[in-house]
């Protein structure tokens, strides 16, 4: 079982995965641990480290995969769509559909805890996280959705569902240059340290920013984390 009161699991898969070639479907192991690894690795010296880590992954069929998140799962999703999404090279575009599964979890083995670095791993895990995640993939399949939210309250899934539609359009209108401020944002990065990375003014940063919309993004995220942190504490809003 695991330590933690809720796990987070996302599985996911690659949209029309059966039309892109052998080659650029090879890609997708390398290009998830790389998305992984950028999204737990520390942050700067006395950075707090970012929300969501990665605990264990695991990529099934070449285009299919499921991620044990330590917390901050709709944030990772959203940087995942981001990185899978955004930052490859265009000609192999990997478009991502997740689907986080919120509850129970046994037979879960996690890394020590200090280890920041995921790895793929197997794993026997059994849970309703995991069968919440795997039922609602499918309901994404049909609806023809790229991203959602199942958890043990149905009344939050219906406000995470609205959620998920606004993330899942505000994505699909970035720029390569806002993904990437974007991401580095996610993980508690600041616009200046950001705007050193890629060699352009703060100021850049901040227009691109702007332009991608991350004041609603981080301000949907926290509201996300709120309401599930309250939740998950047995109140029904979150204590303002």
């Amino acid at each position: 079982m695991s330590s933690l009161a809720y796990t987070e699991v996302l599985t996911g898969d690659l949209i029309q995965s059966r039309r892109l070639p052998v080659t650029v479907r090879k890609l997708l192991p390398a290009r998830l641990a790389a998305g992984l690894s950028a999204l737990s690795k520390p942050l700067g010296a006395g950075a707090s480290p970012p929300p969501a880590r990665a605990a264990c992954y695991e990529v099934s069929r070449g285009d299919s995969f499921q991620i044990v998140l330590e917390g901050g799962g709709l944030r990772a999703a959203l940087f995942l769509m981001a990185f899978l999404e955004h930052g490859q090279p265009p000609a192999a575009p990997l478009v991502p559909r997740l689907a986080l599964g919120i509850g129970r979890a046994e037979y879960l083995e996690l890394l020590p805890q200090g280890g920041w670095e995921p790895v793929p791993r197997g794993y026997q895990a059994d849970g309703d996280a995991f069968m919440r995640s795997g039922d609602l993939l499918e309901e994404l399949k049909r609806e023809r959705r790229r991203v959602g939210v199942r958890s043990p309250w149905p009344e939050v899934d219906a406000e995470f569902r609205v959620a998920c539609l606004f993330l899942d359009d505000v994505v699909r209108r970035w720029s390569t240059a806002q993904a990437a401020a974007v991401m580095m944002t996610l993980r508690g990065e600041t616009q200046l340290r950001i705007a050193r990375a890629h060699g352009v003014s703060q100021s850049a940063i901040a227009q691109r920013l702007r332009a991608a919309g991350i004041q609603a993004v981080e301000a949907l995220l926290s509201r996300c984390d709120s309401l599930l942190a309250a939740r998950a504490a047995g109140q029904t809003e979150p204590v303002v």
